[in-house]
């Protein structure tokens, strides 16, 4: 699939619907991502996605990946066990529309007052239909952190989960950012949503550090992984929804560091 160089980002399917199933799991798409981050050229779109990091980007992403991996490789062999045969089949990342998914849950980046808006917020407002916002509205508010459940409608997938991000620039936006993906899973472990798509929350308009970002979701998400069996078998599918090249990278090599597949050959 081709990098689109005046988007800046990697061309989604056409509109449709596509179920958890029909989507290669990371255990399968693990040993794919290692070739290519020896050998870049392999597929265009890959290249241009290092590009468009900034240089210092790069350098915090490469340094970072390596920090998480001896980490996760310093664990106990029970802990290490459990990543590395169980979680990565639950992980999924994905290049594409996060409307078209048939999952139990989508993630809606929001805004306080769980109006429609631009974005990832905007596409899933406008394929849901009218009736997303007028739940919304019976809702109120949400606070940055937090999240509400609502019904899919229109959309392929059952449930919306809506969460407001920290801006780039907050305070402790770290902390709120992981909140923000800590809240999702409550949700979807409470009302038994085993299936659940996020978007990159924060990123985009709301100007948060690509790196950051996708730091905060993978490492959040393990941890709440890790934390508890409950936890664990509550959830049957995560999907990491990408629509820029440059979370795509980011993404992919941090995944790589958090969830390593332990190759049988």
């Amino acid at each position: 699939m081709a990098y689109d160089l005046e988007t800046e980002t990697i061309p989604a399917a056409s509109k449709g619907s596509y179920s958890l199933s029909a989507l290669p799991r990371w255990a399968e798409t693990y040993g794919e991502f290692q070739v290519l981050f020896k050998f870049p050229h392999l597929q265009k779109h890959w290249e241009l996605a290092i590009d468009r990091l900034e240089e210092n980007d790069k350098k915090s992403l490469d340094q970072l990946a390596k920090e998480v991996a001896i980490e996760t490789a310093a664990f106990d062999v029970e802990t290490r066990g459990i990543i590395e045969t169980k979680l990565h089949h639950k992980i999924t990342l994905h290049s594409g529309d996060i409307t078209d998914l048939e999952v139990d849950a989508i993630v809606n980046a929001g805004n306080v007052m769980l109006s429609t808006g631009s974005g990832v917020n905007g596409s899933i407002h406008s394929r849901a239909g009218p009736d997303l916002l007028e739940e919304c509205q019976t809702i109120g508010v949400c606070d940055v952190g937090e999240a509400v459940l609502t019904k899919g409608y229109d959309l392929p997938a059952k449930h919306v989960i809506h969460t407001v991000g920290p801006q780039g620039q907050e305070l402790g936006r770290e902390e709120a950012l992981g909140d923000c993906y800590r809240s999702c899973l409550r949700i979807a472990k409470r009302s038994k949503l085993r299936t659940i798509a996020f978007c990159c929350i924060s990123t985009g308009q709301s100007a948060y550090n690509c790196v950051e970002a996708a730091n905060a979701a993978i490492s959040t998400i393990r941890n709440w992984l890790l934390e508890l069996e409950g936890n664990r078998e509550s959830i049957d599918g995560i999907v990491f929804v990408v629509r820029k090249a440059d979370d795509h990278e980011c993404y992919a090599k941090l995944l790589s560091s958090y969830f390593p597949v332990r190759l049988v050959l």
